[in-house]
């Protein structure tokens, strides 16, 4: 009997140690992967630019899932109302494939003075609630959305080029007489010599401001 069970036991701690070392095969490291998720584009061709000049051939035709639908200048007498020389203006609408709509006022100036003072004239003043100067547009909403702007730097690189202003637009109730908008977001900013507008749905702003990439 004893040596049944000594002939038990040793089988049994040989059988532990041939599956702790025989067929644990121990740790495993897989090579690491990166997978590229292809960013979302629009649902059908934009519209191209005829004989464009060097500044609005830079400005993008598709930003996001929004496609640009329609484009015009600027004449003289909407650039003199413009607080700063500009030489040239355009205004772009971007649509996307529910009806939302995204616009865009780029201007060029003469030089980089021009352009600083016709943001600095045109963007809405900081107020004294909002302290946050992080170079993000994206920060989150306060309470009172339409009290908040938020500022902060354009780079391009490690180079500071521009500003930037974010601020809502309200909503406006609907009427009998007017059918009123939902709350957009209107971020301006300046590049070199160039300033831009952009009007945009609320939820998709932000996403849009930096994909925007001039």
């Amino acid at each position: 009997m004893v040596l049944i069970v000594i002939g038990v036991l040793g089988t049994s701690a040989a059988l532990l140690l041939f599956i702790r070392f025989g067929l644990d095969p121990g740790t495993v490291t897989f090579a690491p992967r990166l997978i590229t998720i292809p960013l979302p584009t629009p649902s059908f061709e934009p519209t191209d630019y005829e004989t464009p000049t060097e500044f609005l051939s830079g400005l993008p035709r598709a930003d996001l899932t929004y496609g640009l639908v329609e484009y015009r200048a600027f004449d003289k007498t909407e650039l003199f109302y413009w607080p700063g020389r500009s030489p040239e203006g355009w205004f772009l609408t971007y649509e996307d494939h529910t009806g939302e709509v995204m616009t865009v006022a780029a201007y060029q100036h003469y030089n980089e003075e021009e352009a600083r003072a016709a943001f600095e004239a045109f963007a809405p003043p900081m107020p004294e609630v909002s302290t946050d100067t992080s170079p993000s547009p994206s920060a989150s909403i306060s309470a009172n959305p339409e009290d908040l702007v938020v500022y902060g730097d354009v780079r391009v690189g490690d180079a500071v080029v521009g500003q930037s202003a974010r601020s809502i637009i309200p909503e406006i109730p609907a009427t009998e007489e007017d059918p009123g908008s939902a709350a957009r977001v209107q971020i301006v900013w300046r590049n070199s010599t160039a300033v831009f507008v952009m009007t945009a749905p609320l939820d998709t702003a932000d996403d849009l401001f930096l994909e925007y990439a001039v």
